[in-house]
């Protein structure tokens, strides 16, 4: 296997459960098919007693099986494609259960501010789809940003999914923002998207931030620093929207 390609698909075995000498072993049986822990201590590098615990791990974990033999005991990988059923299966299971734990979550802190931050890229994603559910039919308000011609192009893609996401389910938008070319394509969708912007020019308001009011929570997504924050509030994303209005109150709509 490619030494970038057994990198990253190391890593995805990580992010699903396992250690890094666990993910090498696995690797290892997937390449020698049934085999002896002789053979992949040989393939893998590491000790006898080490490989011995790993594999017996791996057992465990169902990332691999044991066949006794009479003199030694072999061992084989699990079939990637029974593998890539099962975590479907367990990420299809904790979906179910998200909405009973994020209630949960907001019983046992109601007196409490929540406050998440998320980064990079992938955080970011994570923080436009929290709680996406909830926003489903509702109206939310918004002051969004310009796009800066740094902001990296996989995060205008996860803004424009998102939109979509947020439009297919019925959820709809008035906000503010600053009147900048960046926003046209974003803009030129507007009508079918039941998104109500009021424009202010960009010498009075020039933010790079988009900042969202939900029935309780506010989003902050900070696009330079590819940065988001959550803060589940009713007070504050109360707060917010009552500033929200008395800014759109007195910004024109377009061709008034």
């Amino acid at each position: 296997m490619d030494t970038t390609l057994k990198e990253r698909v190391e890593e995805t075995l990580e992010q699903n459960g396992l250690s890094k000498k666990e993910a090498a072993v696995y690797l290892a049986l997937l390449e020698l098919g049934e085999t002896s822990a002789a053979r992949v201590t040989r393939a893998t590098k590491l000790r006898q007693s080490t490989v011995y615990l790993i594999l017996n791990m791996l057992v465990e974990k169902g990332f691999a099986r044991h066949t006794p033999r009479k003199r030694k005991r072999l061992f084989i990988a699990e079939d990637p494609s029974v593998l890539g059923g099962q975590a479907r299966r367990r990420a299809e299971r904790f979906e179910r259960i998200v909405p009973e734990l994020e209630a949960l979550a907001r019983t046992g802190g109601e007196k409490k501010v929540r406050t998440m931050l998320y980064e990079g890229l992938a955080g970011i994603r994570s923080a436009l789809w929290y709680r996406i559910k909830d926003t489903s039919h509702k109206k939310y308000t918004a002051f969004y940003g310009r796009i800066d011609e740094k902001t990296p192009s996989e995060l205008t893609s996860t803004f424009l999914q998102w939109n979509e996401t947020m439009t297919k389910q019925g959820t709809t938008v008035r906000a503010i923002a600053p009147e900048d070319p960046s926003l046209s394509s974003f803009r030129s969708t507007d009508k079918q998207d039941k998104r109500e912007v009021r424009l202010i020019p960009r010498e009075k308001y020039d933010s790079s931030l988009s900042i969202e009011a939900h029935d309780d929570f506010v989003r902050i997504v900070m696009m330079k620093e590819l940065q988001a924050l959550i803060i589940e509030s009713p007070e504050v994303a109360r707060s917010l929207r009552h500033i929200f209005e008395l800014v759109w109150e007195k910004t024109p709509a377009q061709g008034s």
